[in-house]
């Protein structure tokens, strides 16, 4: 079980399904190594060996959390939501602390549409486990399209102090600070993000409604209109366009 693990921290993945197996052949109702033959599984989008071996956990010992977990991820690779939602919940009833188990439920809850359950299960997440970059971005993001300018500030500063060239933070708060009037702030953060990925589309985007908000207009334009040549379908650069003409 060691050495299966270790190799598949490694990515020597046939090596790490050989001994996991080898272990279980040894003692069939070995949990652990299961568990890591199944997250394997998972990680190599073989669903169905996956359930198999989170099945046969729960056969062995009931509402043993990580295997709900590999149920719900093998479910998520299928694109079955509802069912992912449930084994996500039957794994945070084992384990209320399974933080891995409240982040991929907030993923699913907005997948189908339950965007403050959603936001609810993400700052939960960081309740327990406060420093884990992917549920601060997502919040962020989250928190900012709700409008809720206050938390994506709150929570993008948390995700640069882990991430400080993260793109789609330094966007989403320069965004924020040119909805509530902060626009050095704004534009310092969005040409940091343009140092690091100058041909980032949303970028133009953002620094468009930071021009028409400081009332440069022939700049909003320009901007927008090279965001539009690769977002046509985007109705913020419309709306720049509309109101600084």
């Amino acid at each position: 079980n060691i050495l299966g693990r270790a190799y598949a921290g490694v990515q020597n993945i046939e090596q790490a399904i050989n001994y996991l197996q080898k272990a279980i052949d040894m003692s069939p109702e070995f949990i652990s190594a299961r568990l890591g033959l199944g997250d394997i599984y998972v990680k190599t989008q073989q669903y169905d060996q996956a359930e198999v071996e989170a099945n046969k956990v729960l056969e062995i010992q009931k509402d043993v959390a990580e295997a709900h977990m590999l149920l719900g991820l093998a479910a998520v690779g299928r694109e079955e939501f509802e069912a992912a939602k449930r084994e996500f919940e039957h794994a945070l009833k084992a384990n209320s602390e399974l933080w891995e188990a409240q982040y991929q439920l907030g993923l699913v809850q907005k997948t189908l549409g339950e965007s403050k359950d959603a936001l609810e299960s993400l700052e939960r997440t960081l309740r327990l486990q406060p420093q884990y970059l992917p549920a601060l971005v997502n919040v962020t993001l989250w928190t900012f399209e709700a409008r809720d300018f206050q938390k994506a500030l709150e929570y993008g500063r948390k995700a640069l102090v882990h991430d400080p060239n993260n793109v789609m933070v330094l966007n989403v708060l320069s965004a924020v600070y040119a909805q509530t009037g902060q626009y050095n702030e704004a534009l310092a953060h969005i040409e940091k993000a343009r140092q690091i990925q100058p041909d980032a589309p949303n970028l133009d985007i953002t620094l468009g409604v930071i021009y028409l908000g400081q009332r440069e207009f022939d700049k909003a334009i320009e901007t927008a209109e090279k965001a539009q040549a690769s977002q046509p379908d985007n109705p913020v650069i419309y709306d720049t366009l509309g109101r600084a003409y």
